[in-house]
């Protein structure tokens, strides 16, 4: 997700009192949301563990990160970390897309990483204004489909869709996400940001649900 086009629609959506950032990476969307809601209680997921340190490293406490994948259940799971990329890392099989049309030729590791659902964390959800950022690339449909009674607690949720079907191998269609957030209430309200290949098409978009 882009920093410098999600910040002016989070002003617009906020403010929040909790903030759920699903692949926070090395925080910076977390850091973006701490600057502007300074007193939200924010929780940034981060399953590869030097990301994850690095997370903590930038939160100085400011912020809790959990190394753990969310998906469809608790376990154990496959995520192939991209060495060349690491913001392309992904729980799916990689697709053709980033080869086919950007000419980039990802190189994969692959580590076992824990996994917990959305749902698991529902009950340490306080009260008040609740916005879910989620990107994972290509995992939303496992995140989402883990999550229904937090999401119904959600104001606002925000989900970097994959537009393209190759992308990432078996990833969820917008349709398919915008299926499963209907399902706890929340309703399409637009678009933050888009990406699109050389030849212009659209490849994945950042969608806002709202309540």
């Amino acid at each position: 997700m882009s920093l410098e086009a999600t910040a002016p629609a989070l002003q617009v959506l906020g403010p929040f009192d909790v903030v759920l950032d699903v692949g926070g990476n090395v925080g910076g969307w977390a850091e973006l949301a701490r600057s502007l809601w300074p007193a939200a209680r924010l929780t940034s997921f981060e399953p590869i563990p030097y990301l994850a340190e690095l997370n903590r490293e930038r939160a100085r406490g400011r912020w809790w990160v959990e190394q753990v994948a969310l998906s469809s259940q608790a376990g154990e799971a496959v995520l192939h970390v991209c060495t060349n990329q690491h913001s392309a890392s992904t729980m799916q099989p990689a697709g053709t897309v980033r080869r086919q049309r950007f000419g980039i030729q990802d190189r994969f590791e692959e580590i076992t990483v824990p996994t917990r659902t959305l749902d698991s964390y529902a009950r340490d959800v306080p009260d008040g204004r609740l916005l879910v950022k989620i990107d994972v690339e290509g995992h939303e449909g496992p995140v989402l489909a883990g999550g229904p009674a937090l999401l119904e607690l959600a104001a606002v949720v925000i989900v970097e869709c994959q537009q393209s079907p190759d992308v990432f191998a078996g990833a969820a269609t917008p349709g398919q996400v915008d299926e499963l957030l209907r399902f706890s209430g929340l309703r399409f309200a637009g678009i933050i940001d888009s990406l699109a290949d050389p030849a212009g098409a659209v490849v994945q978009f950042d969608g806002i649900w709202t309540r």
